[in-house]
């Protein structure tokens, strides 16, 4: 049996291991906000048809279906990204 100070610890890496995953679940999501808008920036060099609104909605449904939350809540992680 572990005594209490050992649990301490364990629960404290635990949080920082989930915090390094949260951290890297936002900045994926940004790059994948990188990527869709990357795709309309080279239809509006080729065609002029580019649509930067449509990346970003479809950047955050993209988010939001993968990580099972709501369109809103994926729109803040996205712009949680923008601004790290």
């Amino acid at each position: 049996m572990r005594t209490a100070p050992e649990l301490t610890v364990a629960l404290s890496e635990t949080q920082r291991q989930s915090n390094r995953l949260d951290a890297r679940r936002v900045h994926d999501a940004y790059d994948l906000l990188d990527v869709r808008l990357g795709v309309e920036f080279d239809r509006q060099a080729r065609n002029g048809d580019g649509d930067l609104v449509r990346a970003s909605k479809a950047a955050a449904n993209d988010v939001s279906v993968a990580l099972n939350v709501s369109f809103s809540a994926a729109s803040t992680m996205l712009d949680a990204g923008e601004q790290l």
